[in-house]
């Protein structure tokens, strides 16, 4: 694929997992979609606590663990979600982890969230949630980090004055939904 596309010119940027913990990165773009507040990595890089794997903080106020999950499904626009945990189980203080990272799981509960949102997680990661007594929100990989995609093409086009810059147009959620 790489060939082809440097036979026809096409130049890639795929910043995929560095993105994923930037500052104004995918986790950084969902924890200010859900309108989080005193936004943290949930695992920081260095002494500063700015910048670091996933997110973590809090909603502007309590709901229950179904009324999360449907929030997350509106703003995301995904198909649909599944969830691991009581419906009604309160939810204030949430994690984020995009794409495939339940293994944040963990460090979210130490750190006091209610829930974890992610992209995928494998079957034992909802047993281990319904020990540790953590929600688990799984939204889809691609319903995860596809609008901050959307987002870093906006900026660089504006940011250096691009005539053409954008997210994959052919680029699909590669599961199907029913």
């Amino acid at each position: 694929m790489l060939l082809e596309l440097a036979r026809a010119n096409v130049s890639v940027y795929s910043p995929h997992t560095a993105f994923d913990s930037a500052l104004t990165g995918v986790n950084q773009q969902l924890a200010e979609l859900l309108q989080l507040s005193d936004i943290l990595p949930i695992r920081p890089c260095d002494d500063s606590g700015l910048s670091g794997s996933g997110r973590w903080g809090n909603l502007p106020q309590s709901m229950t663990l179904l009324e999360f999950s449907s929030l997350v499904r509106s703003q995301l626009n995904a198909p649909q979600l599944a969830y691991t945990g009581e419906a009604t189980q309160p939810v204030r203080t949430v994690g984020i982890a995009c794409g495939a990272a339940a293994e944040f799981m963990r460090d979210a509960r130490q750190l006091g969230c209610d829930v974890l949102l992610t992209g995928e997680a494998r079957f034992h990661a909802s047993l281990e949630a319904r020990t540790l007594g953590i929600g688990l929100v799984i939204a889809g990989h691609y319903q995860t980090e596809r609008p901050a995609i959307e987002n870093l093409a906006c900026h660089l086009r504006e940011q250096f004055a691009l005539e053409a810059c954008w997210a994959s147009r052919a680029e699909l959620d590669p599961v199907s939904w029913v």
